[in-house]
């Protein structure tokens, strides 16, 4: 990493963690307009430099997006906080600053331990990449709406049993948390089905693979549905409340569950070997 790849990435990290602190102190308390304003104001600057690196790396080190893990799951963590800077002034949940933010930087940090191994695929690289994107935006999306869904079983829950001396201050309503939650998978589903039908199309053109990538292909279909069945409940048929809160965090750990094994098999793997985290997107849908 260069000096200018160091700057942003210090940058990045001292941006999100003064962002998620002032969030959290916004959760606590009822926070100041100027507290909210300086909190924005880091977030913003960490996405600006997290962006900064990730085209530092694809355009200027050459590192494959296609092709690398570090990519990946960098990504996904610049999603998650550029949907949450969008949504918290619209929504008024900054609260939900104070899970956002860690995540995005446990995501930033973790990518810069993860080895980038070259792969050429046997497919279109146009279509694999389109591919690649719309799983890396649908899971920074979930992510979101999975934390949304959180808070929302929390406060229902003390709502429920009538002690709301356990809510903080700064908690959003229910009604806020239940529609951000519902935003962020209606725009979130329209990637995964995308993956999943390109995902179809390269496991075909792959030509089989073994046990593992099954499972994961499996897991990544539980994941569609069990976010379609939400989606359906909640806006087709008019259902809010607790039980689309569950459906959705049911179906975010699904997709957790898949990212987790693509790091696990990564970290076995020798970074040499041909099969790498995008290969398996291109094989299957995440």
């Amino acid at each position: 990493m260069d000096a200018a790849a160091t700057i942003a990435f210090l940058i990045a990290v001292i941006g999100y963690t003064v962002a998620s602190t002032l969030f959290f102190g916004a959760l606590l308390r009822r926070a100041a307009a100027s507290s909210l304003r300086v909190a924005r104001g880091a977030l913003l600057g960490a996405v600006v430099a997290h962006a900064g690196l990730i085209v530092w790396s694809t355009f200027i080190v050459r590192h494959d997006p296609v092709g690398s893990m570090q990519f990946a799951v960098s990504a996904a963590g610049w999603v998650m906080a550029a949907g949450f800077l969008w949504a918290e002034p619209r929504y008024q949940v900054h609260a939900l600053g104070a899970l956002t933010g860690p995540i995005a930087l446990a995501l930033l940090v973790l990518a810069q331990f993860l080895s980038t191994p070259a792969w050429a695929p046997p497919i279109s690289r146009f279509w694999l990449a389109l591919h690649v994107t719309a799983n890396l935006l649908g899971v920074g999306l979930f992510l979101l709406a999975g934390v949304a869904s959180a808070f929302y079983l929390y406060v229902e829950r003390s709502l429920k049993r009538k002690n709301p001396g356990l809510l903080p201050a700064g908690m959003p309503a229910l009604d806020s948390l239940d529609l951000l939650a519902f935003r962020f998978l209606i725009f979130g589903y329209p990637f995964l089905t995308f993956g999943i039908v390109t995902g179809g199309l390269f496991f075909s053109e792959l030509g089989g693979a073994g046990s593992a990538s099954l499972g994961r292909a499996v897991l990544g279909y539980i994941s569609w549905l069990f976010l379609g069945t939400v989606l359906v409940w909640r806006g087709a048929l008019g259902h809010r409340g607790k039980k689309s809160a569950f459906g959705t965090l049911a179906g975010v750990f699904c997709v957790l569950l898949l990212l987790a094994s693509y790091l696990v098999r990564g970290a076995v793997e020798e970074p040499a070997g041909h099969v790498t985290f995008e290969r398996e997107l291109g094989s299957q849908s995440a």
